[in-house]
């Protein structure tokens, strides 16, 4: 097995998975979204809706890691 940059996986027989990209967007809505809770003014009505949507974007990213991680990990047994 081999990781890499282009294709997160390559194993002896050459078969190849790749690398996640929804990290990439979450990551972009993630970093927007803690922006403008960073700019918020402290017990503003503003600052609380950007805090529960940062929070919403984490609860989000998590279950789609996990799920990507064990299909990642059931194909490799497959293949073999």
């Amino acid at each position: 097995m081999d990781m890499g940059i282009r294709s997160l996986v390559a194993d002896s027989h050459g078969h190849l998975i790749d690398n996640p990209k929804h990290a990439r967007k979450t990551a972009k809505r993630l970093a927007h979204a803690q922006r403008t809770l960073a700019r918020g003014k402290k017990g503003s009505h503003r600052r609380k809706k950007a805090k529960k949507k940062v929070a919403r974007i984490h609860e989000q990213s998590v279950p789609v890691h996990e799920f990507l991680r064990t299909k990642r990990r059931l194909r490799l047994v497959w293949w073999r």
